[in-house]
Formats: structure tokens, C-alpha cells, sequence
């Protein structure tokens, strides 16, 4: 496979004004191409459409006399065959495609349109794609807009549309983003002490104690039949909820070979969190620690398990992480669980029912 080329000098970023009614035809487009389609389906389950187009720079081709750079753009959209947990949505399905597609210099805009009425901000999983797949020279958080707009019949509903940055969707980053797993494993971050003393206030107690709790279960020996997957999940994860009541409840992540197979450590608390909560209580503190004692926010699935809730019972929940500093060093960090995904995807009931 070709490499992409190299950025030692910056590639020239066209004004992206000119892009942008463009981007949201495009877009429109394939969700049309879709909904008019006799070959294609529209999603088997919730026969809604979501459309990406993703406008990106890429490196010329000599042979072929191209410029040095050359704008182009690629579109997508959301896919669900017979299982919900097997779709794919517009966003991963557009830019999983570009990343062979090298010499990739740049993805300058995202634009994203719906059969609601409403603009859609993208969804957990997404989040978690775009901002952690990509070389940061190539997809850059802090600095991609994400374009969305609602959509009324065949036209999009441009006085819906607003723009929001990648970075300010989906904030608290793995500190282990863009590093492979083994390399982890076999130089870890140094990962600051976290152990109870007389001097701590009751509410770093209670975190500390969760953390411990939760830290604890790799204690445990993994099943047998996990073995095979060992190599493959060389990092391990679990996580704890500590409740209003003081309870605190646990579970380790589920690992298999295949993609899907592998059970989020945060969702796998449900049975006994959402029997909790219909009970009337409410979650303090959420945990996410891994096998060398690093602090993590939650997944793309875990978020978006927890932001799903509703009924209040996040609304002062804290989620402690740790935050990458200079060389191997780690700083601990706190976040409202509420603020994991900010700008929810406004998906609305009649819209689905209406699909």
C-alpha cells in the first residue's frame, strides 16, 4: 500500500467558504441517490438516512499532470443490515474508505445531512472515530468542522444549518490515542499513586475507594476462554458507578476476536445500574480503569450508554481520567459525565416513526 506523503511543508488550505452549500449538496445527494434508489435500500431497521460528504486534499499524481494538491470529495451514508449492533453510520463509512485512499494530505470538512427535519450532530461512535483514527496532520480535532443541517423533503433546510469543531463533540481523549496497544503494554505511562489517606476529604475518599474497587478486579484471573484473545485485548479495562447510596457497582470488559464480540466494561454494568436507578438512585463518581491502573472516560459506547439514561440520574455524576503531560507523564482530570457528549444527536421519535 502507498504511504501518505510527507508534511514537512504544509499543504496550501483552500477557503473553505466556497465549499460549503456544495458540501451539504453532496451530502443531500447521497442520501437521494439512496432514498430513490431500486437497488439500494434505505436502513433495514429504522429506515432513517444519514448522509456524510467528506471534502479532503490529497496529493497530485504526477502521471496523471495533476496539480500539486487536489481537492476532492466523498460521500456516504448510513447502512444497517438484520442486527442494529452490525450498521455502520454515515461518518465511519465515508472516512474508513479514504483512509487507504493515500497520498491523504488533508479532510478539511465534514457535512452531514438527515431525513429529519433538524440538524443531527453525529453519534457517540462517530465522535470516537474521527477524533482518534486519523494522524493528527491528517484529521485534526481541534480544527475540522463538522457541518450539519436538517432536510425538508428533497432539499436541506439550509436556514438549519450550523457548523461545530470535531474537538468540541467528543472531549476527553484516551491518553493512549494514536499509540498501538503494545506499545503501551511494553513501556506504560507513569501513572501518578492513587491510595487513601487520613488527610482526604470525604469526596476524594470516595473517589479513591471506587478506584481501588474498581482496580481490584484485574486481580481476578480471566476466564480460560478469553485466552485466545489475549494478545488481541492486550489491554484491560473495567469499570465502577458509585451511587448515591454510597454502593458501588462493577464489571470488567467481555473480550472476543471478532469485531462486536468484544462487551464495553461501561455497558456491562446495565442490569444491576438500571436496576439501581429505577430504585430512584442517582450515580456520583464513573470509573474506567485499565489492567496498569490508568484512568479513562468512557468509550463512544459507554458514553453514549450513559448519556441514554435519562430521568436526571447523571446530572452530577463526575467521571475521573487521566490526561497525557510531557514524555510518559499522566494528570488526573474530572469531567461531568453530562459533558461527555456535548450537542446530543437530536434524534427525534417521529422522525423514525415516519421513516
Amino acid at each position: 500500500m502507498e504511504k501518505s506523503a510527507p508534511l514537512s511543508s504544509s499543504p496550501t488550505i483552500p477557503s473553505l467558504e466556497t465549499y460549503y452549500n456544495q458540501g451539504f449538496q453532496q451530502a443531500n445527494a447521497a442520501r437521494l441517490t439512496v432514498i430513490n434508489s431500486k437497488t439500494f435500500a434505505a436502513p433495514y431497521l429504522s429506515s432513517f438516512n444519514v448522509a456524510c460528504a467528506v471534502l479532503y486534499l490529497r496529493s497530485g499524481i504526477p502521471s496523471a499532470s495533476e496539480p500539486a494538491t487536489v481537492i476532492e470529495w466523498r460521500t456516504g451514508c448510513n447502512s444497517e443490515p438484520c442486527s442494529l449492533p452490525g450498521s455502520l453510520c454515515s461518518e465511519r463509512s465515508v472516512l474508513a474508505s479514504l483512509y487507504p485512499s493515500l497520498p491523504l494530505l488533508k479532510i478539511l470538512s465534514i457535512f452531514i445531512v438527515s431525513d429529519s427535519p433538524s440538524p443531527i450532530t453525529p453519534g457517540a461512535l462517530c465522535r470516537e472515530y474521527m477524533s482518534t483514527r486519523f494522524p493528527v496532520e491528517v484529521l485534526d480535532p481541534a480544527t475540522l468542522p463538522v457541518h450539519i443541517a436538517g432536510t425538508k423533503g428533497d432539499e436541506v433546510s439550509m436556514s438549519t444549518a450550523r457548523t461545530v469543531l470535531l474537538s468540541n463533540l467528543y472531549p476527553a481523549l484516551s491518553c493512549y490515542t494514536r499509540i498501538a496497544a503494545k506499545s503501551i503494554v511494553s513501556d506504560p505511562f507513569t501513572c501518578p499513586q492513587i491510595q487513601s489517606s487520613e488527610s482526604d476529604s470525604p469526596s476524594t475518599l470516595s473517589f479513591k475507594r471506587l478506584y481501588e474497587t474498581v482496580f481490584s478486579l484485574h486481580a481476578a484471573p480471566l476466564s480460560p476462554t478469553l485466552h485466545p484473545s489475549e494478545s488481541y485485548h492486550c489491554i484491560k479495562y473495567a469499570s465502577g458507578v458509585l451511587l448515591t447510596d454510597s454502593t458501588i457497582l462493577t464489571a470488567r470488559q467481555v473480550t472476543g476476536l471478532e469485531y462486536g464480540t468484544t462487551l464495553d466494561c461501561v455497558t456491562q454494568l446495565a442490569k444491576e445500574l438500571n436496576a439501581s436507578l429505577s430504585s430512584g438512585l442517582k450515580v456520583s463518581a464513573v470509573l474506567v480503569v485499565d489492567h496498569m491502573g490508568v484512568l479513562h472516560a468512557p468509550s463512544g459506547t459507554g458514553r453514549a450508554y450513559l448519556t441514554e439514561l435519562g430521568g436526571g440520574a447523571m446530572e452530577n455524576a463526575v467521571c475521573y481520567y487521566h490526561e497525557r503531560g510531557e514524555g510518559k507523564l499522566l494528570r488526573l482530570r474530572e469531567i461531568k459525565v453530562k459533558e461527555l457528549l456535548p450537542s446530543l444527536p437530536a434524534f427525534r421519535v417521529e422522525d423514525l416513526n415516519d421513516a
